[in-house]
């Protein structure tokens, strides 16, 4: 049954919006940006890192994936929890602080050493990111408009698809890998300023009670649900392939393409271009072809799986540059279609659970852990010198 009122939102999911709601969701947008623009940044900047540093390509992976998750994961579960009782405002600017200072430290780094403390002063800061921008979304917006304020900020990562490989290639090109850490991190201080001076903790305004609960009973309650488990395990499968391809894209392009930084870096900008595109393009296709079971938020996904998959074998097996970066585009454009449709909480399997989680504050805190480890990526020390060596070759030496 519609409820009155429902139907002007559902054709217009901005109706009733107050000027401070645009404004919070613009700024949280920004703010997830730069975290996954923070994050990113090293994959596009590791060539020149690697060759001043010294570093072999298994340190490299290191640096991208566990040096970063180390601390990014328990901090994400201990903000989520914090975040419930305290200002959530003052610890996102805090979360921001952090990891755009030690990002802009990256680019002091003399060596190994040095660069994955700084990595993992990034994680720990980027970890508060999602959950308190998620939590404080849920708490600005009623039930019927989280679904699409989440998926505005769910654009986060094709924004900063776009934004890394161009600005850091460009900018590494011109004035050198240190530079482009400091072009890319210190801004995020300024940002925190404003989100710490403008941004309401919603709890202050509603004086809304927050109960206890247990994480451990929330996450056993989740993983009795067979068809989330089932995305789950598919979700971290996924990320397997991901986070490692992320972490060597554009040295591949560097070494077997030999392209330099700036090129590379212009490649990958418009394969995220193509990428947002595909977001859309998932997010609509599951909604249109849903039917009454919402079988496409399950299968929109399977098929930019699929598709990405293919892509991408033709990208890492051919030697043609235009057939490698045709291929790149092609893959970009499925990994995002089926990235999106999981981002935005949208996917039928798992719908009942994730109202349950916005509607139940206590509960949410808890289950941040499962989106912290779908979204992270530990797995990104896979050794990106097989990427362009014969078969049988044995490892440079470090």
């Amino acid at each position: 049954m519609v409820e009155a009122g429902d139907e002007p939102r559902r054709l217009n999911p901005v109706a009733g919006w107050r000027p401070y709601q645009f404004y919070l969701v613009g700024m949280l947008l920004l703010v997830t940006v730069f975290h996954y623009l923070d994050r990113g940044i090293l994959s596009v900047l590791q060539e020149p890192l690697k060759e001043e540093l010294k570093l072999t390509d298994g340190e490299l992976g290191l640096l991208s994936g566990p040096a970063l998750v180390l601390l990014y994961s328990a901090a994400g579960l201990t903000v989520a929890r914090y975040a419930e009782r305290h200002n959530r405002a003052s610890l996102l600017a805090a979360a921001l602080a952090t990891w755009s200072l030690m990002t802009a430290l990256c680019g002091a780094s003399v060596g190994f050493v040095q660069l994955a403390l700084a990595r993992m002063g990034v994680g720990a800061g980027e970890g508060g990111c999602i959950p308190i921008a998620q939590s404080l979304l849920a708490d600005s917006f009623p039930i019927r408009q989280r679904g699409f304020v989440m998926s505005i900020v769910a654009a986060a990562p094709a924004v900063a698809g776009i934004i890394t490989p161009l600005v850091g290639g460009l900018v590494a090109h011109a004035w050198g890998w240190r530079v482009a850490f400091a072009v890319v991190g210190l801004p995020g201080l300024a940002l925190a300023l404003v989100i710490k001076f403008t941004i309401k903790e919603p709890r202050v305004l509603a004086a809304a009670p927050v109960k206890r609960s247990s994480a451990l009973a929330d996450v056993a309650w989740l993983m009795k649900q067979r068809a989330f488990l089932y995305i789950f395990l598919a979700a971290i499968s996924s990320g397997i392939g991901v986070s490692g391809i992320n972490a060597f894209k554009i040295s591949y392009l560097v070494r077997s393409q030999h392209m330099n930084l700036a090129q590379a870096g212009v490649v990958w900008s418009i394969a995220g271009v193509f990428g947002l595109a595909g977001s859309v393009i998932g997010g609509y296709m599951a909604d249109r072809f849903a039917g009454e079971r919402g079988r496409a938020y399950v299968l929109v996904p399977v098929i930019g799986a699929v598709g990405s998959f293919m892509a991408y074998a033709v990208a890492f097996s051919q030697s043609d540059p235009t057939l490698v970066v045709v291929a790149c585009i092609v893959a970009a454009l499925f990994q995002r279609r089926k990235q999106i449709v999981h981002r935005l909480e949208r996917p039928a399997a798992v719908a009942s659970c994730h109202q349950q989680v916005f509607l139940d504050r206590e509960r949410r805190e808890n289950l941040a852990l499962l989106r912290h480890v779908t979204d992270a990526e530990p797995v990104a020390f896979v050794r990106g010198d097989r990427l362009d060596r014969p078969v049988g070759e044995t490892d440079r030496a470090a």
